[in-house]
């Protein structure tokens, strides 16, 4: 009886096994799947959270930036010299920040501009820095343009947060225009830079839109204005006459001119030999001689040359010859060496 009922019983429960087998394989499988979608889904919740901390335009690596250079020179707050050139340009500007000028053709060193500048030149000078570059690459005057990198630190944005600029953002170069924006409300809550300056000499900044600035172009303005009228009113005046004492006499001239070069005296030469005299007649021409001086007695010359033999005595009755004067000596030439 017992032989007969176990042999059924047996034939059932195998099927049964086998049912469990298989349901517990499968719960099994489903459980792998189930641990593999949480893994996944936790890293995809991670590196969405990377992703959202991380801008993703801002470069991360210095790899990333478009030029690496040294800054040579510092001009003011938010312009340096760089090297090397970049597309052959050496002056770099920063884009959206505009800081006190040193040389402002209307005001010439506005308020806080020297503070600006010497900030600048501390952090960067001699120093290696990234550029990134938005739409347009350089300005109307050739500057080139670019966000500069200092240490993994934009430095546009840290001149807004210190307060030595104000915001300036020119279409289409507004890719952090609200990063920007947010550091200079940092700074002028806090009363940092020129934020800290009397409403008199905000007046004096530049108008960029930020409530300050605007006077001192005013006041350039109207003085250019000026310039103008006084030129125009110069211009429609007609030329006033001359006075006679100003006008210069034809045969003075108002400039000394050179000297005319002096008439070279002719050249003097010995007077010619008085005709024989007892006495030489006095001339007229003074004596070249600084004073004057008695006539020197003459000075005997050579002896005359004898006189030719006069032949024998005239016959009576016939004249003798007349007497020869004698010729007395020479007088002294003044110029004979």
């Amino acid at each position: 009886m017992l032989a007969l009922m176990s042999e059924p019983n047996r034939g059932t429960i195998r099927p049964y096994a086998l049912l469990v087998t298989v349901l517990l394989v499968g719960l099994a499988v489903l459980a792998g799947c189930g641990a593999e979608e949480e893994a996944s889904s936790g890293n995809g919740s991670a590196e969405e959270t990377t992703s959202a901390t991380r801008d993703p335009t801002t470069p991360s690596e210095e790899g990333d930036y478009d030029a690496t250079v040294t800054v040579t020179r510092v001009i003011d707050g938010d312009t340096v010299e760089i090297s090397p050139a970049v597309d052959g340009i050496e002056e770099l500007r920063f884009i959206g920040v505009d800081a006190p000028e040193t040389k402002d053709p209307d005001c010439g060193r506005q308020p806080y501009g020297r503070e600006a500048r010497e900030f600048t030149a501390s952090e960067l000078r001699g120093r290696e820095v990234g550029l990134e570059f938005d739409e347009e690459k350089t300005d109307r005057n050739g500057r080139l343009l670019a966000y500069v990198y200092e240490d993994g630190e934009m430095f546009n944005e840290r001149l807004l947060r210190e307060g030595y600029a104000q915001v300036a953002s020119f279409l289409p170069n507004t890719r952090y225009v609200e990063r920007l924006e947010e550091a200079q409300e940092e700074a002028r809550a806090a009363g940092r830079g020129i934020w800290a300056l009397p409403e008199d000499q905000l007046a004096q900044q530049a108008d960029r839109g930020n409530g300050i600035g605007g006077g001192c172009a005013q006041k350039g303005k109207a003085a250019k204005q000026k310039g103008k009228a006084a030129k125009q009113k110069a211009a429609q005046q007609p030329p006033r006459a001359a006075s006679p004492a100003q006008i210069p006499s034809p045969s003075v001239s108002s400039t000394p001119g050179p000297s005319p070069a002096p008439t070279p005296s002719p050249a003097l030469s010995p007077s010619p030999a008085p005709s024989p005299s007892p006495t030489p007649a006095p001339s007229s021409t003074p004596s070249p001689t600084p004073a004057p001086s008695p006539t020197p007695s003459p000075t005997p010359g050579p002896a005359p040359p004898p006189s030719p033999d006069p032949g024998p005595s005239p016959e009576p009755g016939l004249l003798p010859p007349s007497p020869q004067p004698e010729q007395g000596p020479a007088p002294d030439d003044a110029y004979s060496d």
